[in-house]
């Protein structure tokens, strides 16, 4: 029997409102500062491992494996009519019947938004885990938290000394509730008809998730669900960048178990995080040479609130198995390392601060993690400087950054081999989430004081700059669609700090009790609300007919891309279910092919879809599509669907050898193809080849495939028309 030991660390995630003062809870039970009281002899070698509780899951193949509990981080007038919404709730698409979960800062349940027409509450269950247990007893399980029903909620309304759930500080779960299900005019949310459950997960201090905790509130939501015999979608404004990216981390083996493996009428959705421009993603080649580097810049810093030190974590991951060492270079010089014979190293860096190196033994499939983690010393900051990181190979590793710090204008970077593709945040990268970026609708609002709030950069229409980017590492095509996320007007909460917009100003709206924010985690509960639409039309459907209805009903016109996804949510596409295009309708295939970034893997494999785009923005299924390879390649397993999802044996492939794809569907004339290459030269770099013509002469996708065997396999492509 294997253990793996994941030693992921914190992760920081989706910082939403970025100009939000967040109230410093106390702590409970951080893995932070667990960590940081292991480390407290400083200098010493082989400390305590990384921070973090250990748990302990099966995966499929009956073998016991380990990871470390992450720390993560919260990451409509206007964006429900440009997501077809309005057009949802004319066809009497509401949400009536299916409770949208929302796991998050807690709701502010005294906020109309949440109200009914008789002023009762829509909050069906309200966990919070920030309180014990108040021992009510029920069919449900409290999980030792305290357990309110909408009859706690109501005579809490009515009674201010009655027992109520926490307020929520940050406002953030607040804004997220309202944006999927609230029902107050002007500013519905997606699904006005739908009941809430909410469960406050924040017990980390600076309003922060444990891993745990979260997976507790998923498995709490979908048994109260169950309970009422009600389909859920659960949406999950949070994530962080700590981890392989590939799917394989403990909290996404859950959000699989349950919303992937599990029964029909379940949904998770998840923000794809804001990291798209933030510089926290490298990749470092020492093949050729034998090394590589990256450099981490750490600004002038403090602790993240409640007495937290700063932790920055860089946190790297090779795929072929290949040993390599791992050295970092002081701002003054001095060189520490890890290798094979010495696989963890900690160095002082005055002030208490600390610099910990850990190398991970090799992975049952093929994967090796190397960490470096700054820790703050006695006035929490990290040591400002630049500090290079170092791979000795021959081997290829990404590089993700994490952070816990306070930075002010100037936030951690690296420098050196960026990438901004594969910059998803943990558990986006899960299979059975429903991943979401964020597209801008809104650049421009007046305040509740007359005052007009202006962003200059943001361009309506336009993807947002900070939307993460895909595919996962393994090669999957993820974020799955996008969704408003710039200067959203939603409910603010009564216990909230009222938070800056353009200029400084209060990014209120109305009457001073809705307020604007940005972010792909304002993103993610569009598509939750859409979702719980989809589910009160068919109560019962597989969360992975889910997704492809989202994916086939998205407004786009070309293929998946890293950015943009499968296009923009349409609610009223989703709803409408798609049909099979009929002979001579116009209708046209699109065909998306993943860049696979990590190595290894047996065999290598990249995920293909098959879209119809339909005339006159009908929504065709691709139900009927095939895909079929020419040798080297090879078509493994597939879901066919609205969208059809293909696996791709690409294991075949020698250095500059080229394989092609070919999608057909009924009732679609046009065939559409697609070149998959493998770089020749190995390392050196890629070169695109175009597809010849298929069938009725039809000029495919571009594709290009690097790093085949020991190197791995990555894609890229655009549309030729």
């Amino acid at each position: 029997m294997h253990d793996r030991v994941v030693r992921g660390l914190l992760g920081p995630l989706l910082v939403l409102f970025a100009a939000v003062p967040v109230r410093a809870e106390d702590e409970v039970r951080s893995p932070i500062a667990r960590w940081a009281g292991d480390v407290a002899s400083r200098a010493s070698v082989a400390a305590a491992p990384f921070l973090g509780r250990e748990v302990r899951f099966t995966d499929g193949g009956g073998v016991v494996r380990i990871d470390r509990s992450r720390v993560l981080r919260a990451v409509l007038d206007r964006s429900g009519p440009f997501v077809g919404a309005d057009v949802a709730r004319e066809g009497g698409w509401t949400g009536r019947g299916v409770y949208v979960a929302v796991i998050d800062s807690g709701v502010d349940f005294s906020h109309r938004a949440f109200l009914d027409a008789a002023g009762r509450p829509r909050i069906a269950w309200y966990l919070d885990m920030t309180l014990s247990s108040r021992g009510a007893g029920g069919p449900l399980d409290d999980l030792g938290y305290a357990l309110f029903t909408a009859e706690d909620l109501a005579a809490a309304l009515r009674d201010p000394g009655a027992p109520r759930p926490a307020p929520d500080g940050t406002g953030h779960g607040t804004r997220v509730a309202s944006i999927a299900a609230g029902s107050a005019e002007p500013f519905l949310g997606l699904a006005p008809g739908a009941e809430l459950i909410v469960v406050r997960a924040d017990r980390v201090a600076g309003g922060r998730y444990d891993e745990v905790d979260v997976a507790d509130a998923l498995r709490f939501a979908f048994a109260a669900a169950e309970l009422a015999g009600r389909p859920c979608v659960a949406n999950l404004s949070l994530g962080g960048q700590a981890g392989a990216h590939d799917g394989t981390s403990w909290l996404e083996g859950v959000i699989d178990e349950l919303a992937w493996d599990g029964p029909g009428g379940r949904a998770v959705v998840v923000a794809a995080g804001n990291d798209g421009e933030a510089a926290l993603h490298a990749r470092l080649d020492a093949v050729g040479a034998g090394v590589a580097a990256v450099t981490l810049v750490v600004p002038s810093n403090g602790g993240p609130g409640g007495g937290a030190a700063a932790v920055a974590m860089v946190d790297l991951w090779s795929w072929s198995g290949a040993a390599f060492v791992l050295e970092v270079v002081l701002p003054g010089g001095d060189v520490v390392r890890v290798d094979a014979g010495a696989p963890s190293f900690e160095a002082a860096l005055g002030g208490g601060a600390a610099l910990r190196l850990e190398l991970g033994e090799e992975e049952g499939d093929g994967r090796r993690e190397a960490v470096a983690a700054w820790t703050g010393g006695g006035d929490g900051s990290i040591p400002p400087g630049r500090y290079e990181l170092r791979v000795r190979g021959p081997v290829v590793v990404d590089a993700w950054l994490a952070v816990e710090a306070d930075t002010g204008v100037f936030p951690f970077r690296l420098e050196g081999g960026v990438r901004e593709d594969v910059t998803l945040s943990i558990p986006a990268t899960a299979r059975g989430a429903l991943a979401v970026g964020s597209v801008t609708v809104r650049a421009s609002w007046t305040n509740h004081l007359g005052v007009l709030l202006e962003d200059a950069g943001a361009v309506p229409g336009a993807v947002s700059g900070f939307s993460a980017r895909g595919p996962t590492a393994d090669g999957r095509l993820k974020p799955d669609v996008l969704a408003p996320g710039e200067w959203i007007v939603a409910a603010l909460s009564g216990a909230a700090a009222v938070p800056s917009g353009p200029g400084g100003q209060p990014a209120t709206a109305l009457d001073g009790t809705w307020a604007a924010g940005r972010g792909t985690s304002l993103a993610a509960p569009h598509v939750a609300g859409a979702v719980a639409l989809l589910l009160e039309r068919e109560r019962w459907l597989h969360p992975r007919a889910i997704r492809d209805r989202l994916r086939a009903a998205a407004r786009a016109e070309g293929a998946w891309e890293a950015q943009s996804a499968f296009g923009i949510l349409d609610a009223a596409g989703v709803v409408a279910a798609p049909e099979l295009p009929a002979a001579g309708s116009g209708a046209r295939l699109v065909l998306s092919a993943a860049r696979r970034r990590r190595e290894g893997g047996e065999p290598p494999t990249i995920e293909a879809a098959i879209a119809v785009r339909g005339s006159g923005g009908a929504v065709g299924s691709a139900a009927a599509a095939r895909l079929e390879a020419t040798y080297p390649l090879r078509v493994g397993a597939a879901a066919s669907g609205e969208v059809s999802s293909f696996v791709v044996d690409v294991s075949r492939l020698a250095p500059g050898e080229c394989g092609v794809l070919t999608a057909w569907s009924a009732g679609v004339e046009r065939a559409e193809a697609a070149s998959v290459c493998a770089a020749a030269g190995g390392a050196g770099g890629c070169a695109v080849v175009p597809a010849r013509g298929v069938g009725v002469g039809v000029l495919g996708l571009l594709f290009v495939l690097a790093w085949v065997r020991r190197g791995g396999v990555r894609a890229g492509g655009g549309s030729h028309r």
